[in-house]
């Protein structure tokens, strides 16, 4: 009686750790969707830089801002790109590793690879936005003539930037909880503890 209980508490432990891994595996796939989309549409813009109407023209430039327009240019259409491939593939192929998996943990490895692709994924999506920045200001200067208008519209783009990184760590720490938190339960177990507690009890 109580051998079937504890294979009944094991068994249920064990679908209770699948199903939290799914939906974590759910909240990745949509991340990167939602990253590939951006970094996509981002890249657009920084190709219409290569060849649209804003576009610096020969005359403009010089040897050293041709090489820091085309440089942050080429880096940030690289990085997006990156970004997107990045993205899609853990998107497709994370699921699937999880699903072909013979070890009972593959899911578990699975989500434990994608975590990682995710701050892949956002690091080069950042860097890339980085590029874009330097590209943009490269711009401003090669475009404007005054003195005044070069300096007003770049400090005018270096508080928003400063703005949108302020408001993203904001939100970034908002929505993290520490291990100390006074919040009922946290700090006991860990989410890796517990899925190790639940793969070996599923084993036992």
């Amino acid at each position: 009686m109580l051998e079937a209980e504890r294979q009944a508490l094991s068994r249920e432990a064990y679908v209770a750790t699948l199903a939290l891994l799914e939906k974590e595996m759910t909240i990745i796939v949509d991340y990167c969707n939602a990253m590939s989309t951006q970094a996509a549409l981002i890249g657009g813009f920084v190709w219409a830089c290569f060849s649209g109407e804003y576009a610096p023209e020969p005359h403009e430039l010089n040897a050293f801002t041709e090489t820091l327009y085309f440089g942050f240019s080429s880096a940030g259409f690289a990085f997006m790109m990156c970004t997107v491939i990045a993205a899609m593939v853990t998107s497709n192929l994370g699921p699937i590793r999880a699903l072909k998996g013979h070890e009972p943990d593959a899911m578990r490895r699975a989500v434990e690879r994608m975590k990682l692709d995710r701050h892949r994924v956002f690091t080069a999506f950042f860097l890339g936005i980085l590029s874009n920045a330097g590209a943009f200001f490269t711009l401003i200067w090669l475009k404007l003539d005054s003195l005044a208008a070069r300096t007003v519209t770049t400090l005018i783009a270096i508080i928003i930037c400063v703005a949108c990184f302020l408001l993203m760590k904001n939100a970034a720490a908002a929505y993290s909880v520490d291990d100390a938190s006074p919040m009922a339960g946290s700090g006991l177990v860990k989410g890796a503890t517990y899925l190790q507690t639940a793969t070996a009890a599923s084993k036992a």
